[in-house]
């Protein structure tokens, strides 16, 4: 099976398990555990077309963690407000038009586990 296969049998499989509200407390996600604070970058990096990835975005956004699950992605983008679930969407139509769906089915997993 390949590594999309894989991931869209993944993804398939905790829409239908997910059930609203059965995610983090917001209280947890707004209570930020972070140990050191990341650089603010947007000064240094003005006029450079610039973004965080992986773990430093999951950070960001959450409490850290130490895992490497798709439930980070999917918990960051459910507490995302719509207009950065569009951005997203832009930057995933110009560099990865087939990953289109699984976005969409994080961006709903989320959805389903901030209860919104």
């Amino acid at each position: 099976m390949t590594v999309a296969a894989r991931r869209r049998l993944f993804l398939d499989m905790a829409r239908r398990r997910a059930q609203p509200g059965t995610g983090s407390a917001r209280v947890f996600l707004e209570d930020r555990t972070a140990v050191a604070r990341w650089p603010d970058l947007t000064p240094t990096l003005a006029g450079i077309p610039w973004a965080v990835a992986g773990a430093v975005a999951t950070r960001a956004y959450m409490p850290e963690r130490t895992t490497q699950d798709l439930a980070d992605a999917a918990r960051m983008l459910g507490a995302a407000p719509e207009p950065r679930h569009q951005e997203t969407r832009d930057i995933f139509r110009r560099w990865l038009p087939k990953a289109l769906e699984d976005l969409e089915n994080l961006i709903a997993l989320g959805r389903l586990e901030m209860g919104s």
